[in-house]
């Protein structure tokens, strides 16, 4: 589930038992949809207790930020009690990210250094004006 909602950014009524979109199956409403939000934080809970490797976690969290999108309900809507403790989490989350992972070394280059030679680079340019249709 927290795939499905990664990737499309919505819930849905119904998925197969791997977790595949049923053909003409209605979108979740927003009690559902919130609900699985919920649940998908439990879950994040339950797999932070369980020392679960930073790089799971992350997909975890990053699930639940984008079922919150879609998540309506008061009880969890911006500004609520969960909607925090989801938020702290997060950047409780993103802290312990170690920094060799966010930043790399830079190295400044002098453009003035280098030589530049004109090249001269074979380009082939493909056009069309689009498909010929013809009417009978």
């Amino acid at each position: 589930m927290a795939r499905r909602v990664d990737i499309t950014k919505k819930f849905q009524t119904k998925y197969t038992l791997n977790w595949k979109k049923i053909k003409n199956t209605k979108e979740a409403s927003s009690f559902l949809s919130s609900l699985a939000t919920f649940i998908l934080y439990v879950r994040f809970k339950k797999l932070e207790a369980d020392n679960t490797p930073l790089e799971e976690l992350l997909k975890c969290i990053n699930a639940i930020m984008k079922a919150l999108d879609v998540a309506k309900e008061e009880w969890i809507s911006e500004g609520s009690s969960l909607y925090i403790a989801i938020h702290n989490d997060f950047n409780l989350l993103l802290g312990k990210l170690p920094l060799s992972l966010n930043l790399q070394e830079k190295h400044i280059i002098n453009l003035k250094q280098i030589k530049t030679e004109n090249k001269t680079i074979p380009v082939t340019l493909l056009y069309s004006e689009g498909p010929i249709a013809s009417i009978s």
